[in-house]
């Protein structure tokens, strides 16, 4: 018991800590790096998908292993009734078509 009393209780700073603004910023560009890779793949007429590590159980031994599964991004864009390429940013809440968009013509 003598040697819990000789411990001193500090508080955790935390310095290294990121602040919400920079971790929105950063997934911002990530996502911003995905669509361009899934806007120059539609150009070249192929399809993009994202790599994305996924937990799943083995059939033969039962074992859960990580496995690298390909999945479809969610496009921010969409083309409208008039012919126009809609972009719309998504990073926090989804958007919702129509309103606040941008809109791009080809």
């Amino acid at each position: 018991m003598n040697h819990l009393k000789k411990l001193t209780i500090a508080a955790d700073l935390n310095e290294h800590s990121v602040s919400p603004v920079i971790k929105a910023r950063s997934r911002l560009i990530l996502g911003l790096n995905e669509q361009l890779k899934a806007a120059e793949a539609m150009v070249a007429g192929e399809i993009y998908q994202q790599t994305r590590m996924r937990w799943q159980n083995n059939d033969e031994s039962g074992e859960r292993v990580r496995v690298a599964q390909k999945m479809p991004i969610r496009k921010w864009y969409w083309r409208d009734a008039e012919g126009k390429v809609r972009f719309c940013l998504r990073v926090a809440a989804p958007c919702c078509h129509g309103y606040d968009s941008a809109w791009i013509s080809f």
